[in-house]
C-alpha cells in the first residue's frame, strides 16, 4: 500500500481515512450550519466556535484559497506525542489512536505549516522502526498465532503484515515443492524464438 497524499478516488481506505475528525475553531461565523455540531442550540455557528470536522470538509474550509476554520494538530500529533515515538514505537499501539494512524498523519500535514516537517519526519522514523518487526513477525512462525502483536498495528501495517505472510506461506510452499513447475514467461520465449531466427 502506498500512503498517496490525498487520495485514490476508489480506494476505501483512503475514503475511511478521510472520515478521520479534526478539531476546528471557526473564523467566521457560518449560517445554516448548526446541524454540523449536535451541542450547538442555534442553526448558526457564530465565529470562534469550536467543533470536529472530517478531513475531507475541513480541507475545503481552510486552504490556500479560504480561510473559514483554523485547524489545530490532533494531540497524537503534538510535540509532547512525538517525543514518546522517539523513544520507542514498538509499544504504542497505533490501532487505539487511530485505525488509519499514519494517513491520519500525513492528512494533519495539509494544516500545520510550522511542524509539517518535524511530523513528517516523526512518521517516517516511526514507520521505519517499525517495519524491520513486522516483516520479522510475518516471515517467522508461519502457523503461530499473531493476533494480539496485530492489535497494536494500523491499518496500512496490517495490509504490509498480512502480504508478508502470503509471501511466507508461498517460500515454504515453494521449498517443499509443494507448487508447481515454473515456467518462463510467454514473452521470453518469443523473444528467444526472435534471437534464434536471426
Amino acid at each position: 500500500m502506498a500512503i498517496n497524499t490525498f487520495g485514490e478516488y476508489f480506494n476505501l481506505n483512503d475514503i475511511l481515512a478521510d472520515e478521520c475528525k479534526f478539531s476546528c475553531k471557526l473564523e467566521v461565523p457560518l449560517y445554516g450550519l448548526g446541524y454540523l455540531d449536535n451541542s450547538c442550540g442555534s442553526e448558526d455557528l457564530q465565529a470562534s466556535h469550536k467543533l470536529e470536522l472530517p478531513f475531507w470538509l475541513a480541507k475545503q474550509l481552510c486552504n490556500k484559497k479560504r480561510k473559514f476554520i483554523t485547524v489545530e494538530l490532533p494531540k497524537t500529533f503534538r510535540e509532547s506525542f512525538r517525543e514518546v515515538m522517539k523513544v520507542d514505537t514498538n509499544v504504542i499501539d497505533f490501532y487505539r489512536i487511530s485505525p488509519y494512524f499514519y494517513g491520519f498523519g500525513v492528512r494533519s500535514l495539509f494544516f500545520n505549516d510550522l511542524d509539517s516537517e518535524l511530523l513528517s519526519e516523526s512518521l517516517i522514523h516511526a514507520f521505519t522502526l517499525r517495519f524491520p518487526d513486522i516483516m520479522d513477525l510475518s516471515m517467522n512462525n508461519i502457523h503461530q498465532d499473531f493476533s494480539v502483536l496485530v492489535k497494536k498495528l494500523d491499518i496500512s501495517e496490517r495490509e504490509i503484515f498480512k502480504f508478508g505472510r502470503l509471501a511466507a506461506c508461498a517460500y515454504k510452499l515453494w521449498q517443499q515443492c509443494l507448487v508447481h513447475k515454473i515456467y518462463p514467461s510467454l514473452f521470453i520465449k518469443q523473444s528467444i524464438k526472435r534471437k534464434h531466427s536471426f
